[in-house]
């Protein structure tokens, strides 16, 4: 603001402008390069607190004091009187007190109704709202200060502004140097903030609530405070960590002694029941001590304050040593179960092929964690419990929190059943019912147990009461690792394929060399799909190969072979014979023509299975011969005529067959079902001349129309027909699909005749 003038000074005062920060008459000309000299000096803060204001706000003191000659300030934000040279250093500290400032000022203004005016935005304010105005309105003093010099000339509000701003700066970079922690309340650097607050966090045991109370310690049962310099105390390893003076501690542990009373940690305020570790801890008296052990009955366990998992004292026998070397929790990515840093590693390799499911991990991961000691079966039936209240995945942590509320009383009934072998009592969940005849019961552990002692004898396995045989799904019930159970399948598979080696009813045996699967066949001459339940391999009970829909397995040779010939080269001569007579038969012609590459690939596979068709066709017309019973196709590779169908004569190599002895010599010559051609033509092709056949009532799976011309039928597949018009694309897609699924070409079966005409004939 400018100062006003008299009448009658000199025309050079008009010349000069009173500075707004140290309130100097300043020549007009030097008024900008003094004002930001000014507010270089430090002398921001302390040129406003010399301008001093009336009660009525309207008159503006015209004293001013030299800040040079000045001994004490008065501090803006407490309004002491602070010696010069210390002034810099209070307006730190007290910036950091400022709530309890205010509520000084607070105080002092109910007994005062004065105004100050504030130093960034000129407005009048009770003393008592002044610390907390100046506060909040120097975040927003760069749009405040603009709005409060309106008045100003362009020049002053110019240089007023600029210089407000550079105050603002250096005091909110003053300002962002410390932060106050959210655990201790204390003002800490910010690059020791975050590292301050784990620590902080650590030492109260994640509990913000009690933080305030636990910095001075006190006695729980005196109240006395505690010192920890001395080390004249115990904190007890109860929830809450409670400490106790060993005096107090000493006279509770004489009375619980004197009145043969199991000690706690205190009789009214605290439950938690001293263990033998912790009556070690504290210095008594050797027959007192002696006493107290005799009188222990607590099996609870101390709570860790950094992994907050109660500790098994059998499995770690030094509580504090546990303290010291607890690491962070780090979840494993696979269970999401917390453990050490050095732990997860080995955890991790383990837990990425371990199958079992997350519950089951879950009842293991905190089986010597909880507050008391509980069995393996009452954590499992607990944890279900839980799951079926709770929609969400359960943490440890929660299920130890849940079961420490009930204390060491289970509080569940468990229904249970006495095992058939052992006789004691378990859990229904820990019974398996055998599929034989008298539904025995048995615990777990005996079954495994049994299963053991019959791999030892070299017995084929069985229930443990009776002969019935262990199918694969009972074997899969076993509580047991991976490794052990396939061990135990495999020895049921050798065991199960010797049994029926020596044996001449029939079976079905798995054609993968590989594999070892073998089965009873409930009709050994009966055509039907097996799947392999070890392998996955696909295959017909009779013959070995691709199942095959709609066609006998002698017929199979000789549909593949009118598949290939046709793909190869009957497809398109008949589509050129097609269009010479019919112009509709034209644009099949030109899609052949176009994709003969795609089609070349898919001959490719075809030629490759066609040939080992034919070899195989020539080798079985040389050396087999037919089973009278069956019709299997069998082999004599050496010794006598005499002939088991499906392993040898005299036991072993055992094949699908079904039993069947017979003489070599007697039994029919095997005829091959298809033989090489010189030329690859399919001599019932229709010809052009001939009116188009329709098959009424068979849709085509690709238009769903009535199939017209020659119809196609994939025997591989339970129901897939195509029309000679869709055939070209439409086989081709499916040809892909069984490349892509890995799975050997389909063959067509090609009808040429409506099948009301074939049963005629």
């Amino acid at each position: 603001m400018e100062r006003k003038i008299e009448k009658g000074t000199n025309s050079k005062m008009n010349r000069r402008k009173r500075c707004i920060l140290c309130s100097k008459d300043i020549d007009q000309s030097e008024y900008e390069d003094h004002v930001a000299s000014c507010s270089n000096d430090n002398n921001i803060d302390n040129s406003y607190d010399d301008l001093q204001y009336s009660r009525n706000d309207s008159i503006i003191s015209s004293t001013y004091s030299n800040s040079k000659t000045e001994q004490k300030k008065k501090c803006i934000l407490c309004s002491e009187l602070i010696n010069e040279q210390e002034y810099e250093e209070h307006i730190s500290i007290c910036s950091y007190e400022q709530p309890n400032t205010t509520m000084q000022n607070k105080k002092i203004s109910t007994q005062t109704n004065n105004k100050k005016r504030c130093r960034i935005c000129s407005n009048s304010i009770p003393e008592y709202e002044y610390v907390k105005h100046v506060a909040s309105c120097s975040s927003s003093s760069s749009s405040s200060s603009s709005s409060s010099m309106k008045n100003l000339n362009e020049n002053d509000h110019r240089t007023r502004l600029n210089s407000i701003e550079k105050h603002d700066k250096n005091s909110s970079n003053m300002n962002t140097k410390r932060k106050d922690c959210i655990i201790c309340f204390k003002p800490i650097d910010l690059s020791e903030y975050e590292s301050h607050v784990l620590a902080c966090v650590a030492q109260t045991d994640n509990q913000l609530s009690t933080s305030s109370t636990r910095t001075n310690l006190k006695c729980l049962t005196c109240n006395r405070p505690i010192n920890k310099q001395d080390g004249l105390y115990r904190e007890i390893n109860c929830h809450s960590h409670h400490n106790h003076c060993l005096v107090c501690l000493q006279r509770s542990m004489e009375e619980f002694a004197r009145n043969g009373q199991a000690p706690v940690c205190h009789k009214s305020l605290c439950d938690y029941e001293f263990s033998r570790y912790d009556i070690s801890l504290i210095p008594l008296e050797r027959r007192i001590s002696d006493r107290l052990l005799k009188l222990v009955k607590g099996q609870q366990r101390p709570h860790c304050s950094k992994c907050r998992f109660y500790i098994d004292l059998t499995q770690c026998e030094d509580f504090d040593e546990h303290v010291e070397s607890c690491d962070d929790l780090i979840p494993c990515e696979y269970c999401q179960l917390p453990y050490p840093f050095k732990q997860l590693e080995i955890h991790a390799s383990e837990c990425q092929h371990d199958k079992t499911s997350y519950n089951e991990k879950l009842t293991n991961f905190i089986l010597n964690k909880t507050k008391y000691p509980f069995t393996k079966n009452q954590i499992r039936h607990f944890i279900d419990q839980q799951s079926k209240n709770s929609h969400s995945n359960m943490d440890p942590w929660s299920i130890i929190d849940a079961l420490a509320i009930f204390g060491s009383i289970f509080p569940y009934e468990m229904a249970t059943r006495d095992c058939d072998v052992c006789m004691e009592s378990c859990p229904y969940d820990d019974i398996y019912v055998f599929d034989c005849s008298d539904n025995h019961k048995l615990c777990y552990s005996c079954y495994y147990e049994s299963c053991k002692t019959k791999m030892n004898n070299g017995e084929i396995l069985t229930c443990a009461l009776c002969t019935n045989p262990l199918r694969e799904g009972e074997l899969n019930q076993l509580r047991i690792s991976n490794d052990e159970l396939k061990k135990i399948r495999d020895y049921q598979i050798k065991k199960t394929f010797d049994a029926y080696s020596s044996r001449t009813r029939g079976i079905i045996k798995c054609p993968n060399q590989n594999c070892l699967w073998i089965a009873e066949a409930a009709d050994p001459n009966e055509r039907f799909r097996v799947t392999c339940p070890i392998c996955n391999k696909e295959f017909c009970s009779l013959c070995n190969q691709q199942y095959h829909y709609r066609t006998t397995c002698q017929q199979l040779p000789q549909i593949t072979q009118r598949w290939f010939f046709w793909c190869q080269t009957e497809r398109g001569r008949y589509l050129t014979m097609r269009a010479q007579q019919d112009t509709a038969y034209a644009t099949q012609l030109s899609d052949y023509n176009r994709q003969n590459n795609e089609n070349e690939n898919r001959n490719r596979d075809l030629r490759r299975r066609y040939d080992e068709l034919m070899n195989d066709e020539k080798y079985k017309a040389d050396n087999c011969r037919l089973c009278p019973q069956c019709k299997r196709v069998v082999q004599r590779l050496e010794g006598c005529d005499s002939m088991v169908c499906g392993q040898d004569a005299h036991g072993g190599n055992l094949q699908s067959g079904c039993g069947a002895k017979f003489n070599w010599t007697q039994a029919q010559q095997y005829n091959a079902a298809a033989t090489p051609q010189p030329k690859q033509v399919i001599l019932d092709l229709p010809k052009p001349e001939n009116p188009v056949v329709h098959h009424n009532g068979v849709k085509c799976d690709h238009c769903q129309n009535d199939v017209v011309g020659i119809r196609f039928d994939c025997v591989h597949c339970p129901s897939l027909t195509y029309c000679e018009k869709c055939e070209q694309q439409a086989t081709l897609d499916h040809s892909r699909e069984n490349q892509f699924l890995q799975q050997q070409q389909h063959v067509f079966k090609l009808i040429m005749v409506p099948q009301e005409e074939a049963n005629q004939l």
